[in-house]
C-alpha cells in the first residue's frame, strides 16, 4: 500500500515537472532501503535531463559517474552541513522587510 502512495505522489511530480528545472535533495539516504529513494532518485535524473540530484550521507554520498555534473555527492554529516550552509547565506536577505520600524 505505502509503496502505491510513493509511485503515485512520484508520478505527480514528475507530470507537474515535466521540462523545468528541479533539484532532488537527499539527505541521510544509504542502502537499508534503496528502492524507496535513492533508486528512485537516481531514476528521475536519468529520465529527465534538466534535473538535478545533490545527495548528502556520511558514508554512502557516491552519485552516478554518468550524471556528470547534474549530480554531486557530499560525504559529511547532515547537521554540520545544514549550519555550514546556514553560515554562508545572507541571512538579512530573507528577513521580512515589514519587520523594520522607521
Amino acid at each position: 500500500m505505502a509503496i502505491q502512495i510513493l509511485n503515485r505522489k512520484k508520478t505527480k511530480l514528475l507530470k507537474a515537472n515535466r521540462n523545468k528545472r528541479v533539484v532532488l535533495l537527499e539527505l541521510g539516504v544509504g542502502f537499508n532501503t534503496p528502492t524507496i529513494i535513492r533508486f528512485p532518485f537516481e531514476k528521475m535524473v536519468r529520465e529527465d535531463e534538466k534535473w538535478s540530484l545533490i545527495r548528502l550521507n556520511l558514508d554512502e554520498a557516491a552519485v552516478p559517474d554518468r550524471f556528470g555534473r547534474r549530480a554531486v555527492g557530499i560525504n559529511e554529516d547532515i547537521a554540520r552541513s545544514i549550519q555550514d550552509i546556514k553560515g554562508s547565506m545572507d541571512v538579512d536577505r530573507y528577513r521580512k522587510e515589514d519587520d523594520c520600524d522607521d
